[in-house]
């Protein structure tokens, strides 16, 4: 399990939510959960993460693919702003998860594509009062479209508010381990924020 970081302001409110994974020899059985834990942000705009701060997907083997089962569901929104936009970047622009030996699994090819290879994270549902933005709505399996990276120099707008007050989106994460990735427990910080204009 990784260490706790320190929540980060930006424009308006951020969250941290930390993925990790582990990859495995061809055996063993995986298990997957989360917890819900809020966040204080300014009275203006809102978010909350419902999946953090840890999400641990599913162990694959080398070769294999992990998607999350269930939703990361964030409840996001501004009082007074009917455009306020979740957006979501991982902690690093030169991988998207890394063991603690110092291994590397790159971030995702895709651009709204199936998971091949790499990390990515994709909008699987919105809710009342929310519409998608960058990212298009998808099933979410590996095999679906609709995967992307999120590279701290390409912040991704996830979804947008429709109304004033709280709307949500539904996001799950996906990784394809090569067959040459060395075995252990890689992670990555991603970065959710609200802005409101």
């Amino acid at each position: 399990m990784i260490g706790s970081r320190q929540l980060r302001l930006l424009t308006s409110a951020i969250m941290l939510a930390c993925v990790a994974i582990a990859v495995v020899a061809p055996t063993g059985n995986g298990a997957a959960g989360t917890t819900s834990v809020p966040v204080n942000v300014p009275p203006a705009t809102h978010l909350t993460v419902g999946c953090g701060p840890s999400i641990l997907l599913p162990m694959l083997m080398r070769g294999g693919t992990s998607v999350t089962t269930s939703n990361c569901d964030i409840s996001f929104g501004a009082s007074n702003s009917s455009s306020a936009r979740l957006r979501a970047t991982d902690s690093s622009d030169l991988w998207g998860m890394q063991s603690s030996g110092g291994a590397q699994i790159p971030d995702t090819s895709a651009a709204g594509g199936m998971l091949t290879s790499g990390f990515g994270m994709c909008l699987n549902s919105v809710g009342a009062g929310a519409t998608s933005d960058s990212m298009t709505t998808s099933p979410c399996t590996a095999a679906s479209s609709g995967w992307y990276a999120l590279k701290q120099s390409t912040s991704r707008t996830v979804a947008q508010s429709t109304i004033a007050g709280t709307a949500t989106a539904g996001v799950r994460f996906g990784v394809v381990a090569s067959t040459l990735t060395p075995p252990g427990t890689y992670s990555n910080s991603v970065v959710f924020e609200v802005v409101s204009p």
